[in-house]
């Protein structure tokens, strides 16, 4: 059932749900990041804020595993 999901689920309505996740992670994120100490900031890919919000939103659409 979840190969055909885009079939079936308006776009824009995801990518809503998807921009009001992504900027209240992102400003979630921002209050907290100063106490994370991270290293190799440089070699990051994607920041940690798409991550997350593209994990939640995977979640709330019901999807089990990001290779779904």
């Amino acid at each position: 059932m979840q190969e055909h999901f885009h079939l079936t689920t308006d776009q824009a309505k995801i990518q809503k749900q998807y921009a009001a996740i992504f900027l209240f992670v992102s400003a979630q994120l921002s209050l907290i990041q100063t106490h994370l100490q991270r290293r190799n900031r440089y070699l990051v890919k994607q920041e940690d804020d798409v991550i997350i919000a593209i994990h939640i939103s995977g979640k709330l659409l019901g999807f089990a595993s990001e290779r779904a």
